[in-house]
């Protein structure tokens, strides 16, 4: 054993000396090369769904009249599987991402409160203001513009009622039952 070990040393430091006299590049270890692997498209060359997108404008148009960087955001569906998450805002991407959860006809109602919502970090960016050295992104001031909209007060009620939960298994059971299909 201790042999082996000598040995093994023996011909790393070998290898060490000449890559240090001919000042060659330490060779890589093709296992850890991580750049062969493939990776994902950009997000930014997605386009923005119809649908979110004739909500979002009308939001905008209604809500934020003067705001018209608002209209350069994309407004797209998820592509990967939600469980916590209904919507997020990118302010720095001009992005807003839909659960792809809730692209189903009896969801359709809380759409136009939910990208309301996702408008209101928008609109607001990193100025919501700072509690207890973080930024309270759901502070005084987002709820305060975020009242301003009749539907939010729905939304939360559906949400804090289990409808988000409710609509991500019935979307899981959809899915597995699509799966299942396939296999027969």
């Amino acid at each position: 054993m201790l042999r082996h070990s000598l040995e093994r040393l023996s011909g790393a430091l070998s290898r060490l000396r000449r890559q240090v006299l001919l000042f060659e590049e330490p060779q890589r270890n093709p296992r850890r090369n991580r750049s062969t692997k493939a990776r994902k498209s950009p997000t930014s060359t997605r386009v923005s769904d119809p649908t979110l997108r004739s909500f979002w404008e009308t939001l905008v148009t209604s809500r934020f009249p003067e705001r018209t960087d608002l209209l350069a955001y994309t407004v797209t569906w998820s592509t990967r599987r939600q469980r916590r998450t209904l919507a997020s805002c990118c302010v720095p991407k001009q992005r807003v991402v839909v659960a792809k959860e809730l692209n189903r006809p009896e969801h359709s109602q809380w759409l136009e409160a939910l990208l309301y919502h996702e408008m209101c970090h928008a609109v607001l960016g990193a100025n919501v203001g700072v509690h207890k050295g973080k930024h309270a992104w759901h502070g005084p001031r987002f709820r305060n513009l975020e009242r301003m909209h009749p539907g939010i007060t729905a939304l939360n009620a559906w949400i804090k009622q289990g409808g988000w939960a409710r609509a991500v298994r019935s979307d899981r059971a959809r899915q597995s039952a699509a799966g299942r299909k396939k296999v027969a």
